[in-house]
């Protein structure tokens, strides 16, 4: 059966020793970026437990890289090295984001999504209006990661119809949040619509 992205991160956790997973936890809940995991959040949490809540809390491209970020600093090369390998996380992602990403642009590695100088979501802006159909669910995400505001969020879902929507969020907030907050877009997209996402990566 082929392995997701989550049973990467998964595998990734587990194979840590007790020790290892103690450090992972706590140097986790020692970032001072935003959105931030608490301590008492993944408190007595095993491997299972903190993959689901890297996950609900970055998206998954987010918690691959800032999981491979935390291997890294405790010494575990070798399950950052197998994680890379196995979740398809390019260098080239990793090394633009080396700066630290503030807020929600810890979801994803600036400089990833990015095709001969234009970003992914501009370069397939058309197809994104026309195709996404859980814009809410992208919405809430967008908003619980600090990338849109609750006004913006407001006049989005104002909109009568998802094309609407999506129109107005690609030319209103996501313009404004600049290619970070297009990266966090395109975390959110690889998870909730994977299909699409595949599709437009193909053309």
């Amino acid at each position: 059966m082929h392995k997701t992205i989550r049973d990467h991160l998964n595998d990734s956790l587990e194979d840590l020793g007790e020790k290892d997973f103690k450090k992972f936890k706590t140097k986790l809940c020692d970032r001072k970026e935003e959105p931030r995991i608490r301590k008492g959040a993944i408190e007595g949490a095993d491997n299972l437990d903190l993959t689901e809540k890297l996950i609900s809390t970055y998206t998954e491209q987010g918690a691959v890289k800032i999981a491979i970020e935390i291997l890294e600093s405790i010494g575990c090369t070798q399950e950052a090295s197998g994680l890379k390998q196995n979740a398809g996380f390019h260098e080239q992602g990793a090394g633009g984001a080396a700066g630290g990403a503030a807020g929600g642009a810890a979801a994803a590695a600036t400089g990833l999504h990015m095709v001969d100088g234009q970003h992914f979501i501009d370069r397939h802006r058309a197809a994104l209006i026309e195709r996404v159909s859980q814009v809410e669910c992208i919405l809430d995400r967008l908003l619980q990661m600090g990338v849109i505001t609750q006004m913006s969020y407001s006049d989005v879902v104002a909109e009568t119809s998802s094309m609407r929507m999506m129109r107005r969020l690609l030319t209103g907030p996501m313009t404004a949040s600049g290619n970070r907050g297009k990266d966090v877009l395109c975390g959110i997209l690889q998870e909730l619509e994977p299909y699409l996402m595949d599709d437009l990566r193909s053309q």
